[in-house]
């Protein structure tokens, strides 16, 4: 706007003496502070929804007129803040080729590796301040070691021990409305208002139920799914943009591969059944491994219920050791599950970390541990083809068998890529150097 028509506005906008429009300085002074107080007020009301989202009292109800107005505020706050890093990290990169033509260079490689650590740590911010499933994107990207470079998965691993937890008054709304309730006294004769874990889609409280199990309660957080297809809309957006400046940076493979997965772990009863079916596979073998009992009255599509387990996890030695076990024991054990799964079962659980793995003491050998495997919400059908392929890698590996290596990865369709798989695999060349 010209500076002279603002000049005029504000001309016009004082009280002339002389003028028959002039008003009194106490009629002027009592309207403009109520303008002042209602557009702060609205201001106040927008971030206010944007910032509660979907964690709104308990007294507004779902799908009401408020609570769309506060899910569409979120929605586009999240998708604003993603869409801004996301622009940040480009310019970043794009001032990196900027500054560097030799991408051979130490030069190069040293400030490329710079502005990775950078656009690690604001992906973790982002991760942290918009949590829910930005969580489990971080977590997903810091799990593929020697996909991406390490400044990503160093930075990034905290989010797999660290995901912040939510008050009980923001998660109780999920059991009032599941159960039916008006209490958890009516299901609980005891419930643990701190959560004793939390994870990117949702937390887990200890419970007693009113006849005396003592269980783990999984709550899936109130507004996740709810904001599930913006959320990742925003992270394909962001990652078809980069993909489109920087040809070299693929990323939309890792988001749909996420979004794919996802949608199978919003439904805890999925989760239910395939703790289930794990249970029914390794059932000849139940002292050795196991999963916990589901409780199926309290179990829905937004909460697990499920046997409280008193164990340890796999990689804590001192504590497996306190329970007069043998961690090498725990370490063969872990191995024949996880290898039987893929060579035998060809149902794999996708989750394997040491938080979803506890050790007890075997029921039938207490000098022996039995492994007792958590979160079953992801898994992935393996063909017999694969898992063909899969055996005879291996074999090539221990074998040191590099014609049959060769011939695996020929028919996978890397054969170029074939000499990398030892140093992948088993972290180290096939001719067993460093």
């Amino acid at each position: 706007m010209p500076a002279s028509v603002v000049a005029r506005l504000l001309q016009r906008g004082r009280a002339d003496p002389s003028s028959s429009d002039a008003r009194p300085a106490s009629s002027r002074t009592a309207r403009f502070p109520f303008l002042k107080l209602l557009i702060a007020a609205s201001a106040a009301v927008v971030l206010g929804l944007g910032t509660f989202g979907n964690n709104l009292p308990d007294w507004i109800p779902t799908d009401s007129p408020i609570d769309k107005l506060a899910l569409a505020i979120s929605a586009a706050k999240r998708f604003t803040l993603t869409f801004s890093v996301g622009a940040i990290v480009a310019l970043d990169y794009a001032l990196l080729f900027r500054r560097h033509t030799n991408y051979k260079s130490d030069e190069y490689k040293a400030d490329r590796s710079v502005v990775h650590l950078r656009t690690a740590k604001w992906i973790l911010w982002l991760s942290q301040i918009q949590s829910g499933i930005y969580i489990k994107a971080g977590q997903h990207i810091a799990s593929l070691v020697y996909v991406v470079p390490a400044e990503f998965t160093e930075t990034l691993k905290v989010l797999q021990d660290r995901a912040p937890f939510r008050t009980f008054q923001s998660m109780k709304g999920v059991l009032l409305e599941d159960f039916g309730i008006q209490s958890t006294d009516e299901l609980f004769s005891e419930f643990a208002e701190l959560p004793m874990a939390a994870a990117s889609l949702a937390q887990v409280h200890r419970a007693v139920t009113t006849d005396g199990y003592e269980v783990a309660v999984k709550i899936q957080y109130p507004d996740v799914a709810r904001l599930f297809d913006i959320d990742t809309l925003a992270m394909q957006t962001v990652s078809d943009v980069i993909a489109a400046l920087f040809p070299d940076f693929q990323l939309t493979w890792i988001v749909k591969e996420f979004r794919k997965n996802l949608l199978q772990e919003f439904d805890f009863t999925n989760e239910a059944l395939n703790c289930e079916m794990t249970a029914a596979r390794f059932a000849y073998r139940s002292n050795d491994i196991r999963c916990p009992n589901i409780h199926w009255d309290l179990t829905t599509r937004r909460i697990l219920t499920m046997e409280f387990v008193h164990g340890v996890k796999v990689n804590h030695v001192q504590g497996i050791r306190a329970l007069g076990l043998d961690p090498r024991d725990v370490r063969n054990l872990l191995s024949q599950a996880f290898a039987e799964m893929i060579f035998c079962h060809g149902v794999v659980h996708c989750d394997p970390h040491a938080g979803n793995a506890f050790i007890v003491r075997s029921p039938s050998r207490p000098n022996r541990p039995q492994l007792v495997i958590l979160d079953h919400g992801l898994y992935r059908e393996v063909s017999d083809e694969f898992r063909l392929l899969y055996c005879q890698l291996w074999t090539s590996l221990v074998l040191g068998d590099t014609a049959l290596l060769r011939s695996v990865a020929k028919r996978l369709g890397v054969e170029q890529h074939f000499a990398v798989f030892p140093l992948i695999f088993t972290g180290r060349p096939m001719d067993g150097g460093s």
